[in-house]
């Protein structure tokens, strides 16, 4: 304080009251300190309030939240010696820990003042708060974080592609961030903007394009990830290699010996190899898939699955078809070879024979033998070749022999036996393993069925079995495997059923002593399944011999009738029966479709109503020899090579051939075996004297009752002198 200022406070402490007074004295004041500036006269001068501060600064603050209240550092104001204005644009002050405000105020010496602001709502962007105090001023800045999180992005995946090839995506174009953000990738490699591919970190800025590649599987049906990660956000680029669908090499067992116009079945082969499902077509024939119904049309298949082919063989003999099965581009081929026609001669000597150690057999031998795989008794019936085994029935045995191959030398053993637990047991039963008395086998679309007449039933595998003990899976003319009485005269039961045959999906059998032959549409899948169709009677009710007018009495036999019918062959086309006690035998030349159904043809007879044996002249009387024409109590043994007929004429003792199959009745057979000549029928009679020989020969035949043709052999079961002999083509 100056001295005029101490005056002056003086002046007012002594209590000059009065206004005019003081004015007074005030001016008086001024003049004197007017007068001593003028004359330079030095005392204290009265200097003015400083309100402007010194400067300030807040510290800016980067990469915050969107939309955050931010509060600057703390500045404390200095260089001032009174009050002074404070004021804020773009936020809010405090002073001293104060409330925020943004209105206008004042703020003294020492005082600490901080700012506020909310950052912008947006990445990367600043936002100001300006702060004057006393007209010095200072920005508090908040620029918000970088979005560095870019939008998703999607790569499309590659299936179907080359094994062990580098594959790139589509290129991605990176969008939503503000600022270079961090690349990485694993399983594969990048490239931004076609620059060089790398597998390691980066920077990538948005806008920028991006391309990943990686190398696919050395597997097929494979998927491998490429995975792109941009800012925390990823995707993967997966690439699947394609699918392995060249299966492994098949192929195909063919087949000679085929019967003419006749469909057959390869044996069925197994998918392997592939991943995903093949193409599959065929050429030439049909396919089936897990045994599914038949085509010829184009289709897929699975691993795994098993296929079967079939074709119709052809219409003449030894010739070969083909089906051609393609899965995935992997070819093989089918091929079936029809049956020679077989040319024999007049007392032809056999050359191999089967149950026996040769062909010098003395027949009242055979029943002291003790069972073995090399021995037979008392055999009935066709035996069957079925995927190159030969299959026929030991009946006295009550057993089914089986051998993989066909026997080339004497006394050969067999290799599979089904009805008994091994080979040196003959007992015979009841089960779905032990027959009584089996004899006819056949075989259709790899299925098995044998007449076992002993249990009156039919029994049916639905594959051919291949190893010994195989327990059946179907049964006719019972209600289940443990039973075996003679079933009654209806559509179900059988008494004495000797015979059965399939062919084309149809099961046809002789039900011998119900003097009918009744025929299944389809294969049976059940027990005791019902027949479609009866031959020999006019419903299933009626089971006379030779019952023409459907009274129950036996009459006359017709064009209709049976009597001990007893073997059975077809080529799905036309039907040949044994009528064994006609001493005939019936030919359809169209498959029968209704009951009752007559025959076309009669072998044995001159016509319909004749049923003598060995009556060549038809006067009804027996006649002193037999001829060509004649036959005597035929059983079981029918067979056809769709052109030459093979007939047991059992109690003649001999096996008729036809070298064309006979369209007239009364047709003559062309050779005789088991005999010199048509007019001999004596048992074992190798010298043709008329009198049996105490041995059986190469050429001679005791009641042979069962006939086959594999490729050029011919096959007979003779079944009184216990063998089976096979005669080569000559």
């Amino acid at each position: 304080m100056n001295i005029v200022g101490k005056k002056i406070q003086g002046l007012q402490i002594q209590g000059f009251k009065n206004r005019s007074i003081q004015s007074f004295h005030w001016l008086l004041c001024l003049g004197i300190f007017a007068f001593l500036t003028a004359c330079g006269g030095g005392g204290t001068t009265v200097t003015p309030p400083d309100t402007t501060p010194n400067a300030f600064t807040f510290t800016d603050q980067t990469d915050v939240a969107l939309s955050t209240v931010i509060e600057s550092n703390s500045i404390s104001i200095a260089g001032i010696t009174a009050a002074t204005s404070i004021t804020i644009s773009g936020g809010e002050y405090s002073i001293a820990g104060g409330t925020f405000t943004s209105s206008a105020g004042t703020v003294m010496n020492g005082q600490s003042v901080i700012v506020r602001q909310t950052s912008s709502a947006n990445n990367s962007t600043t936002t100001d708060a300006t702060l004057t105090v006393g007209g010095v001023s200072d920005v508090f800045s908040v620029t918000t974080l970088d979005d560095l999180t870019p939008d998703a992005f999607t790569f499309v995946d590659q299936t179907g592609v080359a094994l062990g090839t580098l594959i790139e995506s589509a290129a991605i174009t990176v969008a939503g961030i503000s600022a270079e953000t961090a690349i990485s990738v694993t399983g594969g490699e990048y490239s931004i903007d076609s620059g060089a591919f790398t597998s390691e970190d980066g920077m990538v800025a948005n806008g920028q394009s991006v391309v990943v590649r990686q190398t696919s599987s050395a597997n097929n049906s494979t998927t491998t990830d490429a995975t792109l990660t941009i800012g925390g956000v990823s995707d993967v680029f997966s690439v699947t290699t394609l699918d392995d669908t060249i299966p492994d090499a098949f192929s195909f067992v063919d087949q000679t010996g085929i019967a003419l116009n006749t469909q057959v079945e390869s044996s069925a082969i197994s998918v392997a190899g592939i991943n995903a499902a093949s193409n599959i077509s065929v050429a030439g024939g049909e396919y089936s898939i897990d045994g599914e119904a038949f085509t010829s049309q184009d289709g897929m298949v699975l691993n795994g699955q098993s296929v079967i082919v079939r074709q119709i063989s052809s219409s003449a003999h030894a010739t070969t078809t083909d089906v051609t099965l393609n899965i995935g581009g992997v070819s093989d081929v089918f091929s079936v070879t029809t049956i020679e026609t077989l040319s024999l001669t007049n007392f032809q000597a056999a050359d191999v024979v089967i149950g026996q150690a040769g062909f010098a057999v003395d027949p009242s031998d055979n029943g002291d033998r003790n069972p073995a795989a090399n021995t037979l008794l008392e055999q009935f019936g066709n035996p069957v070749i079925a995927n190159g085994r030969l299959y026929l029935s030991d009946s006295e045995n009550h057993r089914l022999l089986g051998f993989n191959s066909i026997p080339t030398a004497n006394n050969a053993s067999a290799d599979i036996v089904l009805g008994q637990p091994d080979f040196t047991t003959n007992t015979s039963g009841t089960s779905d393993v032990i027959f009584n008395f089996p004899e006819s086998v056949s075989v259709d679309n790899n299925k098995m069925f044998l007449a076992d007449p002993g249990n009156n039933r039919i029994l049916i595998w639905n594959s051919v079995p291949t190893s010994s003990g195989t327990p059946a899976d179907v049964v006719l003319g019972q209600a289940d495997f443990s039973s075996s009485a003679a079933g009654a005269c209806n559509s179900t039961g059988l008494e004495v059923a000797e015979a059965v045959f399939a062919i084309d999906g149809k099961l046809i059998v002789a039900d011998r002593d119900h003097n009918r032959v009744l025929i299944w549409n389809t294969i049976p899948t059940s027990n005791n399944a019902p027949a479609d169709i009866v031959l020999g009677q006019q419903d299933f009710t009626h089971c006379a011999a030779n019952d023409t007018d459907n009274d129950g009495v036996t009459d006359g036999p017709s064009a209709q009738t049976l009597s001990d019918p007893a073997g059975i062959w077809s080529d799905g086309t036309r039907l040949v029966i044994v009528d064994k006690r006609n001493n005939r035998v019936l030919i359809w030349s169209t498959f029968p479709s209704t009951n009752f159904a007559a025959a076309d043809v009669v072998i044995g007879q001159s016509d319909f109503t004749h049923n003598t044996r060995n009556d060549d002249n038809q006067d009804n009387v027996v006649d002193a020899n037999p001829s060509a024409r004649t036959l005597f109590s035929p059983v079981l043994g029918i067979y056809s090579n769709g052109t030459q007929l093979f007939i047991a004429d059992t109690s003649n003792n001999r096996v008729l051939v036809w070298n064309n199959f006979p369209s007239t009745n009364f047709a003559a057979a062309d050779v005789v075996i088991g005999q010199g000549d048509f007019t001999h029928n004596e048992r074992n009679d190798d010298d043709q004297d008329g009198n049996e020989d105490s041995m059986s020969s190469a050429r001679t035949l005791i009641q042979p009752g069962g006939i086959y043709q594999v490729e050029n052999q011919l096959i007979i079961s003779d079944g009184g002198n216990s063998r089976v002999l096979i005669f080569n083509n000559q």
